[in-house]
């Protein structure tokens, strides 16, 4: 037995003009996806092509014998799924930091510059709140730049 996901994000052609960063981001499949690798089911689905934005090769997860699951991703601590999580880490950067990583990774993609201003406006409005939310759940917050012992 398995769990069979079609799509980590909802393509923008199947989007409602009002989505929500969450319902683009598929994570009402994450309390599905996260209680079959606890229940030790497989899972699978499409990779992801950073470049182009279109799904990749298949993946699978098998958590069969595994002592240790990590998830990542910019949900990965959602509160649809926190109580099913052991541990939440939830790792920061500076906004300046980000914000460069952002543009050098849409550059990379041909995006005009405008483009790439345009699209952090918008995931600064959105996506980064409710990204950023999580963290006070974190047991643990990692800080860019500072090393804890």
């Amino acid at each position: 037995m398995h769990v069979q996901l079609d799509d980590w994000i909802v393509p923008a052609s199947n989007r409602k003009p009002s989505s929500s960063v969450e319902s683009r981001n598929r994570v009402d499949a994450m309390p599905e996806i996260v209680r079959a690798l606890r229940d030790g089911k497989l899972v699978r689905a499409p990779g992801y092509d950073s470049a182009t934005r279109n799904p990749g090769h298949v993946s699978t997860y098998d958590p069969v014998d595994q002592s240790v699951i990590v998830l990542d991703g910019i949900f990965a601590g959602h509160p649809s799924i926190r109580n099913m999580l052991d541990f939440l880490v939830f790792a920061t950067v500076p906004t300046e930091l980000q914000r460069m990583r952002f543009a050098a990774f849409y550059r990379w993609k041909d995006f005009e510059d405008s483009a790439v201003e345009d699209l952090w406006r918008e995931r600064s409005f959105d996506e980064w709140p409710a990204v950023d939310a999580q963290r006070d759940k974190a047991d643990c917050v990692l800080n860019s730049g500072v090393r804890h012992s």
